[in-house]
């Protein structure tokens, strides 16, 4: 097994929690979209953590993070990996005004009805 060690400096784009559908006072999940446009992901468990530790908008080092394929059916953005949080991952806030606030990709209507690897969930009804 090949461990990469890396330090990434990251801008946190989007956070967003996902709510147990129970309980929705308990946070299940919490998810992340960082500059450059890579999906983090953070477990039930470390949510509380992770949570006080970044804020949207901010620029953060990350260090002892988690890089997976990003697969399955439903991704949030086409991007190659995804990042996941673990117990002994790091944020410590940086001034990294180099690192844009937002970052836009944009496909033609057209493009996102026809495309086949981002496995939208849009109806071809809509042309």
């Amino acid at each position: 097994m090949r461990v990469l060690l890396l330090k990434l400096i990251v801008r946190v784009a989007h956070i967003w929690l996902i709510r147990d559908k129970e309980n929705p006072d308990e946070i299940i999940f919490m998810n992340m979209i960082s500059r450059g446009r890579i999906h983090a992901t953070v477990r039930k468990y470390l949510v509380p953590t992770m949570q006080n530790l970044v804020e949207e908008g901010g620029t953060y080092k990350l260090e002892n993070v988690m890089v997976a394929f990003n697969e399955g059916n439903y991704k949030l953005l086409p991007h190659k990996y995804k990042l996941n949080m673990m117990g002994n991952s790091r944020f410590t806030k940086v001034n990294a005004s180099n690192v844009p606030r937002n970052v836009f990709e944009f496909m033609s209507f057209k493009d996102i009805l026809i495309s086949h690897d981002l496995k939208c969930c849009l109806s071809r009804s809509l042309s």
